[in-house]
């Protein structure tokens, strides 16, 4: 619980903002959230849905409609889920 509270507390100390070109540098811990910030949420959100009920893939389950795209903390992780975003 008391990583929970920490992670709530903590502020950006950097901030990326996604163009083809980007390449995130390599540090010893990053918590990332992937947000879209001129997008339609609801749009989003329904496509997602149509995209997990085709069984492609395994998703996660659909919460609501957000800007808040993924949170997560794996480095190499992230920059394969842009890549696969992007090209999708």
């Amino acid at each position: 619980m008391a990583d929970c509270l920490q992670a709530n507390a903590a502020q950006p100390v950097q901030q990326f903002v996604y163009h083809e070109e980007l390449s995130l540098p390599r540090h010893k811990k990053y918590l990332c959230v992937i947000e879209d910030l001129s997008g339609d949420p609801e749009a989003t959100f329904k496509a997602f849905q149509t995209y997990k009920a085709s069984g492609k893939r395994r998703c996660p389950k659909a919460n609501e409609p957000s800007p808040v795209k993924y949170v997560g903390s794996s480095l190499g992780g992230i920059n394969l889920r842009i890549k696969v975003t992007h090209e999708e």
